[in-house]
């Protein structure tokens, strides 16, 4: 019907550890215009010091509004330490340090 939707991260937590919706950059998270859920941790102190098989799991929080209704969404990612691009086939690799599956 014509009405803009708007989307943002309300919040997001790594294992279990609250961020605020204003630190998802720094962690590679961002959204596409859609409302799509896209994390990059290849730049991330907390991800590059992950041990070979060591998980950390990335929840997103993300809302969507036409400025007079709000709904909600959760993402789920999995972030795995790993030696090299060949111990992830069943991940989606992103850097030779570690491997990010969407759960």
């Amino acid at each position: 019907d014509g009405e803009t939707i708007s989307y943002s991260i309300a919040s997001f937590e790594i294992d279990g550890v609250s961020y605020t919706a204003e630190q998802a950059g720094a962690f590679g998270l961002s959204l596409t215009s859609a409302g799509q859920a896209s994390f990059n941790p290849t730049n991330v102190p907390l991800f590059q010091g992950l041990d070979t098989g060591e998980t950390a799991s990335v929840v997103v929080t993300v809302a969507a509004s036409d400025g007079s209704e709000q709904d909600t969404e959760t993402v789920a990612f999995t972030v795995t330490g790993a030696i090299s691009r060949v111990k992830c086939p069943a991940f989606h690799a992103v850097s030779a340090r570690f491997c990010v599956s969407q759960a």
